[in-house]
């Protein structure tokens, strides 16, 4: 029969928990905390993580968008066309290569960011924690993901062309449907 280790405890007898598993209830307790107050301002994480990705880069496609944050193309779809109906972002197509659509930031999005920016500074300990596994993991970079085998396109250096796409007015869904 083999040995079994004994168990770490800690100092009430309770069994110690890993680094690991106590990176993950810190990740899971700021989550949940954030969460709960951008609920506030009305958007769920996934809303705000795209706006907060598409300030940093503006004319992302929706397909560069899916990969940065490692959501699937269609929940994209689905969060910018609420976020277009909201009047916080717009897509533009490029009138040359009309498959070529860009998402940006609207005016009425940047107050919204700012309050999402104030509820992050009140979590400052996050925002420390979060350059430092900044500097580690800009040591590990890797090169930007390939969609299908190809690169996304690059927005057009001359973003004046662009064509902004009207809101798509979806049916409502009847009930039991």
């Amino acid at each position: 029969m083999p040995k079994s280790r004994p168990v770490d405890t800690a100092p009430h007898g309770e069994p110690a928990k890993s680094i690991g598993s106590i990176v993950n209830d810190l990740a899971r307790q700021f989550k949940v905390s954030f969460d709960r107050q951008a609920h506030s301002l009305g958007l769920t994480r996934p809303q705000w993580q795209l706006l907060l990705h598409l300030n940093r880069h503006e004319g992302m496609t929706q397909t560069q968008l899916a990969a940065a944050l490692e959501l699937s193309v269609p929940t994209v779809a689905n969060l910018v066309h609420r976020l277009v109906a909201r009047g916080w972002i717009e897509i533009r197509i490029d009138p040359a290569h009309r498959l070529n659509k860009y998402l940006y930031l609207l005016p009425t999005a940047h107050p919204l960011l700012r309050e999402v920016h104030h509820i992050a500074q009140r979590l400052e300990l996050l925002a420390r924690m979060k350059r430092n596994l900044g500097a580690v993991r800009r040591k590990d970079t890797v090169a930007a993901p390939i969609a299908n085998g190809r690169r996304a396109p690059a927005p057009p250096k001359d973003r004046n062309h662009l064509v902004a796409v009207p809101p798509v007015r979806r049916k409502a869904r009847r009930p039991g449907s």
